[in-house]
Parts: C-alpha cells; structure tokens; sequence
C-alpha cells in the first residue's frame, strides 16, 4: 500500500497518565505512511518513560523547554516530512482508521485544502460521553467565533502552511481557531466530513470553561488584527460591527462570570451603545447594573439565555445527527 506520509505532531507536557493512549491510538492506525514527531516541553512526570518504552521508528519524541503549546506545535511541524499534517494533543486520541478515511477523502477532492469531522468528549478512562459535531464552514459564524471545528482530527496539506506559516505563538487557548480562520481568509476553505476522528479528554488540568477569560483575551487579539489589515474583501469587512459585537459580548460575559465586574464595564458599555440584538443589550443593561448593585436578577436572566441557547445547540445536533 502506497500513500502520502502524514505527520502527526504532539505537544507534550506532563501528560505521562494519558500519553500512552495518544501514543497507541496514532501508531495503530492501519494506514502505515505515519510519523509522529512528541515535543515535550521538559516533562518532570512519568512521560519520558512513557515515550522510551515504545519502540517504534515512526516515533520522534525530543524533551526540552519550549515558550508553550504553540511553541511546540511549531517545533513539531517544522520538523515534519508529511504531504498531510495535523496535532493531536498528549491528552487527547484519533480514533482507529481516520488516517486511512482522511488520506482517502483527500485523493477523491484534490480541492480540499483542510479536512475536519466529529469527535467525541472521553473521560479520564477513555469511555465516550457527549458526542462534538463540526460545523460546516461559515464566513460568519468564523467571524464570530461561534463556528464549531473540532481540533482534534482536523488535518490539512502541506500547500496551506507554506501559503499561510505556522500557528501564532502570541496565543495559547485559540491558536487553533486563529489557525482554521487564516485559512479561510487566504482562500483556503476547511471541509467537514461528517463522522467521528477523535477523542477529546476531559480531566482537570485540561483547558475549560473555567479558563473563559482567557479564551476570550486571545479571540479578541485575533478579531482586532483581522481588521487591522488594509484592503479586506466587502464580505468581510461587512462584518466588522457583528464580528466586534460578539467579541464584545464574549469578553463581557468571561470577565463577568469571574467576577470581574469592573472590567467587564467598559465591553458592556460598548455592547449598549451598538447595534447589537436587543436581547444582547437588554443582558448587557443587566449585567451592568448587577456590576455596580450586585442583584440577583442578571444570574436568574444569564440562566434563562443559558437555556435558550441550549434548546438551540440541542436543536442543532438532532439536525447533524439526521444528516
């Protein structure tokens, strides 16, 4: 059998309890043509082990220092020989024969440039929980961060990152996001097949909703320098109010739900004085008041949009799952 090399890349730190399972579940893959590039960024646990004990040479693993996931993300595909790449977190799993299923789907659509599914949230023991589908590719939702692309299983060909360059090493929650973003922007649109590639695992050092705030700072460094380039084609510089408001609304909610109040003011004020929705305002009018008074009223209505946009998710996946 003969077939492009894909590169998996794997950003390691301190994952010594789930790397084993990342390790297996690429280096099992009945498609052959793989390497996997491990760059640990000086793991003190039991990792080093972990990646000794396998004898395998399409394994490369290198530990030293790095400045962070992206760092190392951009380490690996430096070093990568691959026609076909992507990374998979040293917490995280692909699922038996997605390479060989991602391989096939790019031979039959040389048009595609990046290539993403479905996945599903695993626990600390690897069983499934709750099942994770893509979105297919929107320009708005993209510009809004509300577009669903599942990192783990997106793969993409060596023609994007020479056009495009690696992940942003500024960021740490939303590289990826950035990354699939870039892409669109530089033409090349990412496609989603439908169908389960990965595992998501969640466990308690992973990067939660309890890491919002952070997750909100990078989406509105990367929203800010999509709009600081000049010349932007009409369908995206249309947007810009959209694409502010809901950095605005993401940024006000985070901050508020840390507790953040006095910071949250000056997004919240901005939010009023927009054009956005009017439930959108008549929240940030809440939020506002509860950030000087502290009422109960703002949490019983952030519960009760909470539920509204729940109906809507939930909605949303009986609709994927009849596809």
């Amino acid at each position: 059998m003969t077939g492009p090399l894909v590169s998996v890349v794997t950003p390691s730190f301190n994952q010594g309890a789930f790397i084993g399972a990342t390790l297996e579940s690429v280096l099992e893959q009945d498609y052959p043509h793989i390497e996997h590039i491990v760059m640990d960024g000086g793991s003190t646990d039991s990792t080093l082990d972990v990646l000794r004990s396998v004898d395998d040479p399409r394994l490369t693993w290198i530990s030293e220092p790095d400045r962070g996931q992206s760092d190392a993300i951009n380490k690996g595909l430096r070093r990568a020989n691959g026609q076909i790449l992507t990374y998979l977190n040293s917490d995280d799993i692909l699922l038996p024969g997605v390479i060989r299923e991602v391989v096939a789907h790019f031979a039959a659509h040389p048009e595609v440039p990046s290539s993403y599914g479905d996945l599903w949230f695993i626990d600390e023991a690897g069983d499934r929980l709750d099942p994770v589908y893509g979105m297919p590719f929107d320009l708005q939702r993209a510009l809004t961060n509300t577009l669903v692309i599942p990192q783990q299983g997106c793969f993409w060909r060596r023609e994007v990152q020479e056009a495009i360059g690696l992940f942003d090493e500024t960021l740490h929650y939303q590289m990826d996001t950035e990354y699939w973003l870039r892409m669109a922007l530089n033409g090349f649109i990412p496609h989603h097949v439908p169908g389960m590639r990965a595992g998501f695992r969640l466990h308690g050092e992973s990067k939660t909703v309890s890491q919002s705030v952070l997750f909100a700072e990078d989406w509105e460094r990367i929203i800010t320098r999509v709009y600081e380039q000049p010349d932007l084609p009409d369908e995206i510089a249309h947007r810009r109010r959209e694409a502010f408001g809901y950095m605005r609304k993401h940024r006000a909610e985070s901050l508020w739900r840390a507790g953040r109040r006095d910071e949250a003011r000056p997004y919240l004020t901005a939010l009023l004085r927009s054009d956005s929705p009017f439930r959108q305002k008549i929240l940030a009018l809440t939020m506002l008041v509860d950030s000087h008074l502290r009422t109960p009223f703002t949490r019983w209505m952030q519960r009760a949009f909470d539920r509204v946009k729940g109906s809507e998710h939930a909605a949303y996946r009986e609709v994927q799952q009849d596809v």
